[in-house]
């Protein structure tokens, strides 16, 4: 092409693809057509005296550095095309450089660009594997971080509930104690009937047959009286099992789990938060199991069932209804709970899920209750739909069956 359309003047960098320019420049000059032709470098990335000597070497009429500042290459170029005259040929010996010493400055050149490129991609590499390890750490920070907030955010819930969860612990131990006590005084009778098994000196046999009677009506009640105290304690065994499960620090465990026992631990733990201000309704459908981090997935219903129940401001548990439901629907699995009582306003329903936003008093929560859970959620595939009017508030968890998490 420059052979049929010959230029005024070439301008040509040092690095390119197909040839490079030291290259580009001895063909150049070997052509009798060409070689009159101004040649020059411009270049930023060969950039010493032996580069510069090569070039010019080569019979380039200037050997030019990149900068900011064009203004050397437009006077070069100017002077180059006012001088026009013949460029000296390479195939011809030349006192300062011979063909031999050419060839042995390229190949210089080269191996020389060739180990600065190696030490500038070791160095690269080290930086890379610099920042990477500093980006690792710094995701590190930030999950443990994330797990301190989520932690936080149980112990603030359960700081709510807390009151309410020692009256459900002390309402057992209430009958459950004087149950013992009777049941102790039952058992010391009963050592004292096998003393008067055998009679005594002066006791009689009537005598003995009256303390018999008095004992069998007494020990009649035992089988109730135990019953009531198992009763007790397995519902104090319960309420701490669901704190324990609630509140444990169990990272990034996932294990499979049926959503409808979940529901009723988050229940058991909130219910005398619920049980003077609503009924509950349960609508549960046959659903798969879901593989959630166990903790992590109550702590979300936990979250809601607490703002559903404070929600509702009186204590009209009659005219008040808090319902959950689980269904199926194509590949997700959908966890409702809805509320009766006042709703939330359409101007901040974009906002409830922003971290620390919150509209309750200052003992009622931290504002990261909805945040926390959304961000829960997304970890697991899904997503949150708030749906709030008159009649009734509901969120719906939206759970993919197929979520990618191995138990």
């Amino acid at each position: 092409m420059a052979l049929r359309e010959k230029p005024d003047l070439v301008v040509t960098d040092v690095l390119m693809p197909v040839m490079d320019g030291f290259t580009l420049c001895r063909e150049w000059m070997r052509h009798e057509e060409l070689c009159h032709i101004p040649f020059l470098f411009y270049t930023a990335t060969y950039t010493d005296a032996n580069d510069r000597a090569l070039g010019l070497g080569l019979g380039a009429r200037h050997f030019l550095i990149k900068s900011p500042d064009s203004s050397r290459l437009v006077e070069a170029v100017r002077k180059a095309l006012e001088e026009k005259k013949p460029a000296r040929r390479r195939t011809e010996p030349a006192p300062a450089m011979d063909s031999e010493n050419i060839l042995q400055e390229y190949n210089a050149v080269l191996i020389r660009k060739l180990e600065s490129k190696m030490v500038q991609l070791l160095e690269a590499n080290k930086a890379l594997e610099e920042e990477i390890n500093k980006r690792r750490q710094a995701e590190l920070d930030a999950r443990r971080a994330l797990e301190k907030l989520h932690q936080a955010d149980k112990m603030s819930t359960i700081g709510q509930l807390a009151a309410g969860i020692a009256h459900e612990i002390n309402n057992p131990v209430a009958f459950v104690l004087p149950n013992l006590h009777q049941i102790r005084a039952e058992v010391d009778l009963l050592a004292e009937y096998f003393n008067l098994v055998e009679p005594e000196d002066g006791m009689d046999r009537p005598s003995v047959f009256c303390r018999e009677k008095k004992l069998r009506e007494r020990c009649a009640d035992l089988p109730q009286v135990l019953d009531d105290c198992l009763a007790g304690m397995e519902r104090i065994r319960d309420i701490s099992k669901d704190l324990r499960h609630f509140s444990r620090l169990d990272g990034e465990l996932y294990e499979s789990v049926r959503m409808e026992d979940l529901l009723e631990s988050s229940l058991h733990i909130a219910m005398n938060l619920i049980k003077y201000r609503a009924e509950v309704e349960r609508d549960y459908e046959s659903i798969p199991e879901l593989v959630v981090n166990k903790g992590k997935m109550g702590q979300v219903l936990l979250n809601i069932l607490v703002n559903a129940a404070q929600a509702i401001d009186d204590e009209d548990s009659v005219n008040h209804r808090i319902r959950v439901s689980t269904r199926c629907i194509g590949d997700e699995i959908r966890v409702e709970i809805a509320n009766t009582g006042e709703a939330i306003p359409p101007d901040i329903q974009s906002r409830i899920f922003d971290p620390f936003f919150t509209t309750k008093a200052p003992d009622e929560g931290t504002g990261l209750g909805l945040s926390i859970s959304a961000s829960i959620i997304q970890q697991h595939g899904g997503r949150i739909e708030l749906e709030s009017n008159s009649d009734l508030t509901r969120f719906t968890l939206c759970l993919p069956i197929k979520n990618g998490l191995t138990a």
